[in-house]
């Protein structure tokens, strides 16, 4: 639980650090470049948390520790959180390869998702579930 808890911490603090103001020229450029790197890493562990939460979620589903109906329950809050996460790629993306202007759009999207993710790891907690034990294949991310 410890841990589940500094992860979401973790997640709802990193992105935020992004919202710069407008720069011109070379701050510009980097400060465009921080947010994309931010939002990434946001991103990132957003989806190691929701992979390891899924997998500790099939655990306590095979060790009864939840029932069908409550897994079902678990599955529609991650969903909403996937779709969520889904629309932040696409807005950083959208941000990474056009102007500054969607800066917004894509904090909102990053907030929204983190937000879901918030819920869904509320609920499987609530429920009984524990990634403290669980241990998942290390992810390859590229933002290339």
């Amino acid at each position: 639980m410890k841990s589940l808890i500094s992860l979401l911490v973790f997640v709802s603090l990193l992105f935020p650090l992004t919202g710069c103001s407008k720069f011109t020229g070379e701050e510009a450029q980097a400060t465009k470049q921080q947010i994309v790197d931010n939002a990434y890493a946001t991103l990132e562990t957003a989806a190691i948390v929701y992979n390891t939460s899924m997998t500790a979620v099939s655990q306590a589903q095979m060790q009864g520790i939840i029932t069908a109906e409550q897994r079902e329950q678990i599955n529609d809050i991650g969903t909403i959180y996937f779709n969520s996460y889904q629309l932040a790629v696409v807005a950083l993306h959208t941000f990474k390869t056009t102007d500054d202007a969607l800066q917004s759009s894509l904090v909102e999207a990053i907030d929204t998702a983190t937000a879901n993710l918030n819920e869904f790891l509320k609920l499987a907690v609530a429920l009984g579930v524990s990634i403290k034990d669980v241990t998942v294949p290390e992810m390859e991310v590229s933002h290339e």
